[in-house]
């Protein structure tokens, strides 16, 4: 999903969490705090216009570019929402980047220029993306090959060492997911096999009543004597 706004700043972290609240669905705002609140999500690439993301969903990874480009922030997200004018997943992004970044508040003063973050909030922003990177590209691939085995039939591959607790957290929840999947598979085996037995027994009790109901048809039939008096 590609969207398109008007934008005065001239950097992403200037973009307040009052400002995104003020201008997205109630919805979206919800979504993104709440996933940000989880550290969902990873950032791939960022600057002080441009940011390159992804953001763990309930049903796989979702790629989001972010861009502050000629007065206008351009997003686009690989879901399928229909939030306007920004998805859950951007605007967690957006409050991600705020979070790490640490802006200062502007000054007051006329004619000062604005301040940006301080650079060892930078780089600590920058060196938790780093860290992110790593982990998420064993995290993808490990996904990747998780979900071919689990079309297949087959159990999980071993997980990847990892060094990020959330990281780590994804895939443990995807592993007992799996675990829970299995077992509910397991169990509509078995419904199935007990709906299958009931039903032959209910086919030879239908059996049953068919023949005892020709039988007494065809004793009905039969020519009934009068006895005759002594």
């Amino acid at each position: 999903m590609l969207n398109k706004m008007p934008c005065s700043a001239d950097k992403l972290n200037l973009l307040e969490p009052t400002m995104i609240q003020s201008v997205v669905e109630a919805s979206a705002f919800k979504f993104g705090s709440e996933h940000m609140a989880e550290n969902r999500v990873r950032m791939l690439e960022a600057d002080a216009v441009s940011i390159t993301s992804v953001v763990l969903g309930a049903s796989g990874l979702y790629k989001q570019t972010i861009q502050l480009k000629d007065g206008a922030l351009i997003t686009q997200c690989s879901c399928v929402s229909t939030a306007q004018p920004l998805c859950g997943h951007c605007v967690a992004v957006l409050l991600a980047y705020h979070r790490w970044g640490k802006p200062q508040p502007p000054e007051v003063s006329p004619g000062k220029p604005m301040t940006e973050a301080p650079p060892e909030a930078r780089q600590s922003a920058t060196h938790a993306a780093d860290i992110s990177l790593r982990d998420l590209m064993a995290f993808v691939e490990w996904f990747q090959v998780a979900v071919s085995a689990l079309e297949r039939g087959h159990p999980l591959p071993e997980s990847p060492k990892l060094g990020t607790a959330e990281v780590q957290g994804w895939i443990d929840t995807l592993s007992d997911l799996a675990q829970e999947w299995d077992r509910y598979k397991s169990q509509m085996r078995a419904i199935a096999a007990d709906l299958e037995k009931q039903g032959s027994q209910l086919e030879s009790l239908l059996r049953s009543v068919q023949g005892a109901s020709a039988a007494l048809q065809d004793l009905a039939k039969l020519p009934h004597s009068t006895p005759k008096p002594s």
